[in-house]
């Protein structure tokens, strides 16, 4: 469904990462998404600037790219997301990482999107200091969209949070 030159290079290098580094055995996981798109390219007049939050099915650790049924964020945008988790912390947070990788076909001149989110397998919980933390592990991405016209560029928002997950 997204095989296009582009989207193949990227998920054969997504997919040769998860292989090497993910946790042994499937992980199905829930993720809240929130796109930021108040400027849109694609709507230079700004009439439809856009801030949308979905919550997605359960997605499948297992399944690459090819394998994704798309998710839509409002009219923000909408693509292929995939993840894996990795046993132990790149980043020094945290028991293991999720790698998550959005694959935008609203902005496909974009490169997918690629954060992790630190996790220990729990939700977070608020301590003296940071009463307003979420429980929620999350990782944050901006997008750069080019503006040729105007000579310059904008940013897209992404937010995704682990909101469930079965092992």
């Amino acid at each position: 469904m997204f095989q296009t030159g582009r989207l193949a290079f990227w998920a054969v290098l997504v997919g040769l990462f998860y292989a090497v580094s993910c946790w042994p055995g499937n992980i199905t996981m829930r993720f809240i998404v929130t796109v930021n798109a108040t400027w849109d390219p694609l709507n230079p007049d700004n009439s439809t600037d856009c801030l949308s939050t979905v919550a997605t099915p359960f997605l499948d650790s297992s399944r690459s790219i090819n394998e994704t049924q798309p998710i839509t964020v409002g009219t923000c945008d909408q693509g292929a997301l995939v993840f894996g988790v990795s046993n132990g912390s790149q980043h020094g947070y945290g028991k293991m990482e999720v790698y998550i990788t959005f694959f935008s076909t609203k902005y496909n001149y974009i490169p997918p999107l690629v954060c992790y989110i630190p996790w220990n397998g729990t939700y977070l919980n608020p301590t003296p200091g940071k009463m307003d933390r979420s429980p929620l592990p999350s990782c944050f991405v901006t997008g750069t969209v080019p503006d040729p016209a105007k000579k310059i560029t904008h940013t897209i928002d992404y937010w995704f949070r682990v909101m469930d997950w079965e092992m």
